[in-house]
């Protein structure tokens, strides 16, 4: 271990007699050896026996909620209750640019989107995040009472149309003007989880 780090074996003694490593020898020792830096530093992470040693502490916890974003003609709910908690790591939120205030996550209903590029299936759970609302891209829309996740393009005399991917959907184009508060972009549909195909 010494001649790795290149100091002396008194050197290592020393850490053992303090039970402590500077910062720039667990650094070098992470990058000769493979090992996790976090693991080595912290005792989290991937350990060298390949285990992890994550606690649902190290994560961001994200509300699923029962309003089933119906991939369709739309779907009717009242009642939002949270049914489960999508875990997330802080590096990945960070990483997207993503802030955990404007995020929740909705329960995909229906087959409109289960086409390329979006594949969304039903029973995936997609992110929402409710700071992006005014942009092409899919997004979760309330028309009327209905929730839907819609691919949206916006037209230059300022309505929207609301397309599936799936082409045995029509596009339907509105006026959000003329609709007032039955129509609501709620947030742009930022990633989706499920199984694989």
């Amino acid at each position: 271990m010494a001649q790795a780090l290149g100091v002396h074996a008194t050197v290592i003694g020393g850490y053992k007699k303090r039970e402590s490593v500077p910062l720039e020898q667990c650094i070098k020792i992470a990058d000769k050896t493979g090992v996790d830096l976090n693991w080595l530093i912290l005792g989290k992470g991937i350990a060298p026996d390949g285990t992890s040693t994550f606690t649902s502490s190290d994560f961001i916890k994200i509300p699923v909620y029962d309003i089933q974003a119906s991939a369709g003609n739309g779907y009717h709910n009242e009642f939002e209750v949270i049914i489960d908690e999508l875990w997330l790591s802080p590096e990945w939120v960070h990483q997207q640019g993503l802030y955990v205030k404007d995020l929740f996550c909705v329960e995909v209903l229906g087959d409109s989107m289960a086409h390329p590029p979006s594949l969304i299936m039903p029973k995936d759970k997609v992110l929402i995040n409710r700071a992006v609302i005014d942009d092409d891209g899919v997004f979760l829309v309330r028309v009327g009472a209905a929730l839907r996740l819609k691919r949206l393009q916006w037209l230059y005399d300022g309505r929207v149309t609301l397309i599936s991917d799936n082409p045995i959907y029509q596009p339907e184009t509105i006026d959000p003007e003329n609709m007032g508060e039955a129509f609501q972009v709620l947030g742009h549909a930022h990633s989706k989880f499920g199984n694989l195909l």
